[in-house]
């Protein structure tokens, strides 16, 4: 794909901090055989984009083609208080240009805004896609289980910090425990994807024992669960503690799992 060119960076600073834009006026006479340009076709380029960004389509400030890591807002200024514009999904393909050490500018709807350059990568994600079968729970154990020093699963919990519900994460992704069916080395990354849509977002934090799974070491038979969320009991959701189950911590998560997604 040819870069797409956008707008001096003395220009662009003026462009993003405007918060509304003003239609391009004459643009179906535009001379386009100057612009170096294939992400959109002119013209719908133009459709609702202020007379500055047209102007400065032909420089030096380049986009290019990154994927998301996990969903990610989309905002107006480059500060985690600001507007949200949209919300990103997993692996959606977008266009950006480098603005400072946090913050890249992203080509939205006509207009440019900002997003976390921590949740991008300059390449699509190639995972592994699992069918589970239906499980009811979404069982958790204490992460101070978790005791042999020498092993990847206390490692990791060094790197690890109490979050959301009371679970342990470790950067955006909460540490569960999987069955070896699926393959999964302690750190690596995987999604359980519910029944309806909502996409949790995890990192292999132990491996359940053979003894205790069925004959596809998927589900653990004696609390027929196929996820075990690490948790600090001190910290952990009261309905989750009552239950047993982390389903019952928001209503998104009252879904079974539907497909484990490993990433490779």
């Amino acid at each position: 794909m040819k870069r797409k060119k956008l707008a001096t960076m003395l220009v662009v600073a003026f462009a993003i901090s405007a918060t509304s834009v003003a239609p391009v006026m004459g643009a179906e006479n535009e001379d386009i055989s100057k612009y170096d340009c294939d992400y959109k076709p002119w013209l719908e380029m133009n459709a609702g984009v202020s007379d500055t960004l047209a102007s400065a389509w032909a420089s030096e400030t380049t986009f290019e083609p990154y994927w998301t890591t996990t969903s990610v807002n989309v905002r107006i200024k480059p500060n985690t208080d600001s507007e949200i514009v949209t919300t990103l999904l997993w692996n959606q393909q977008i266009s950006v240009a480098s603005f400072d050490n946090e913050w890249d500018l992203i080509y939205w709807n006509d207009n440019i805004y900002y997003i976390n350059k921590d949740y991008l990568q300059d390449h699509e994600a190639e995972f592994e896609m699992f069918e589970v079968p239906y499980a009811a729970h979404k069982t958790w154990m204490p992460y101070t289980a978790i005791t042999n020093r020498k092993s990847p699963q206390y490692k990791l919990q060094q790197t690890a910090y109490t979050g959301k519900y009371g679970i342990r994460m470790v950067g955006d992704r909460y540490c569960v425990a999987l069955g070896s069916y699926f393959g999964c080395e302690i750190g690596d990354e995987f999604d359980l994807v519910l029944a309806n849509g909502t996409v949790i977002p995890c990192i292999m934090s132990d491996e359940k024992a053979d003894i205790h799974t069925d004959l596809s070491n998927i589900i653990t038979k004696e609390t027929d669960c196929l996820s075990e969320f690490v948790v600090d009991k001190s910290a952990l959701d009261i309905n989750a503690k009552r239950a047993g189950d982390m389903s019952s911590v928001c209503q998104e998560w009252g879904s079974p799992v539907a497909h484990i997604r490993v990433y490779k």
